[in-house]
């Protein structure tokens, strides 16, 4: 790991190294410790909430932001991109383009971005707005003040109020950085109060999973968030954890619960996602009422709607109720049959004829997606290798265009 000298800022919301608690002044103090490593191929976002803002409209009565306030070091700088992103979702891009620019190992910077309409002091002899294209060069530090990479801080419109995000992004390979300081400073600072909100949801990732209906009695997916930083998880014993579930059609919030276990759904398509919540405010989540989405949940907290800091999962899982499924060849304007047994050979999926478009899915007896492929029209028996697959009960689906999925049974004996 590299070193390099901490700077400290003094603006109106900025993060600290020294990782203590909110003193309820204009200043912010992150409590995840810095420095705060950006790992390779992974987006790192940190979240401030702020509060009580009197001047609270960005681009009303001279409230804007001034400045952010940037210290970090990175071994390839194309590497990454670095995005501000306001609490009604708007973005300004900080650092970037990504690209293949040269190394920049042991270069650290300690920058301000500042509005369009203000005058620049760029590190001599780079230009005004910020490029990773620029031969930074390695082993050097600067200290200038750049115009954002793409859009302009004044252009930034809503509310002060609310989470502001800042993601850092790195999408090539090999090199990483370091996170040093992020802040903020509001050109009105009146009444605001910024706290580092903890809460991270992280992301539910894994393949759609789909049940047999009724057989949907004590449903547990034993679902588990998972995190590309594993140093913003929330601090154990500060923050609690709870699952959404709501359709797909509408998505319409149906029930929270902790374990991510419902009983006795009915036919149709779910999803789950996760939130994380602070330790207490269980009771401050709203309830369902029937017209709640869980994208209104996740808008109300971004906007500080919601009186606690809270965070919904960025990627979710889907769940498919569907009808039992039917013993051996169903009925449509083609048949599906099996030969050969799959767990010596490919199994091939004949038709009367020519195959017709489809899409052909096998599901474990989990109901886990394990294989898929789309059929193209006027093939043959397609092949279907699940050799190695472990003994058991498997699902095959057939869905053409149009018409209702067929189903059968497989079992693979090695």
């Amino acid at each position: 790991m590299k070193n390099f000298p901490t700077l400290f800022t003094l603006f109106i919301c900025f993060f600290s190294i020294r990782g203590v608690a909110q003193t309820g002044d204009s200043t912010c103090l992150y409590s995840v410790q810095f420095p705060l490593n950006l790992p390779d191929i992974s987006t790192t976002t940190i979240d401030l909430r702020i509060d009580g803002a009197t001047n609270a409209t960005l681009g009303e009565n001279g409230q804007r932001i001034c400045s952010v306030h940037l210290s970090f070091t990175y071994e390839y700088i194309g590497d990454i991109s670095i995005q501000l992103t306001t609490p009604n979702g708007q973005s300004v891009m900080l650092v970037g383009p990504m690209g293949f620019f040269g190394a920049t190992d042991s270069t650290n910077w300690d920058i301000d971005f500042i509005a369009c309409n203000t005058p620049a002091v760029p590190d001599t002899p780079y230009a005004a707005v910020w490029t990773s294209n620029h031969p930074w060069g390695m082993n050097r530090h600067y200290y200038g003040s750049y115009y954002p990479s793409s859009g302009c801080l004044e252009q930034l419109t809503g509310s002060v109020n609310g989470t502001w995000k800042l993601a850092i992004t790195d999408n090539q390979p090999i090199d990483q950085g370091i996170l040093y300081d992020f802040s903020i400073n509001f050109c009105d600072d009146s009444g605001i109060y910024c706290n580092s909100c903890q809460a991270n949801a992280g992301a539910l990732t894994g393949p759609d999973k789909v049940v047999l209906w009724p057989n949907t009695s004590n449903l547990n997916l034993d679902l588990s968030p998972a995190y590309a930083n594993t140093a913003l998880m929330p601090p154990e014993g500060e923050f609690d954890y709870t699952y959404t579930l709501h359709r797909e059609s509408d998505g319409v919030l149906l029930a929270y619960d902790p374990e991510g276990t419902w009983d006795n759904l009915e036919i149709g398509t779910y999803i789950i996602c996760g939130v994380s919540y602070q330790t207490g405010a269980n009771t401050l989540l709203p309830a369902p009422n029937g017209l709640l989405t869980v994208a209104q949940l996740r808008n109300q907290l971004n906007t500080g709607v919601l009186p606690f800091c809270a965070d919904v999962s960025s990627d979710c899982i889907k769940v498919v109720i569907r009808e039992g499924f039917m013993e051996g060849t169903a009925t449509s304007t083609s048949t599906i049959g099996i030969r050969n047994n799959p767990g010596a050979t490919p199994m091939l999926t004949p038709f009367a004829g020519v195959l017709p478009i489809a899409h052909l899915r096998v599901f474990n007896s989990g109901g886990w997606l394990v294989w898929e492929y789309d059929i193209p029209e006027g093939s043959e028996a397609q092949p279907i290798d699940l050799g190695n697959a472990p003994d058991g009960l498997y699902f095959l689906e057939m869905q053409e265009p149009g018409l209702s999925s067929q189903w059968m049974k497989i079992m693979i004996l090695h």
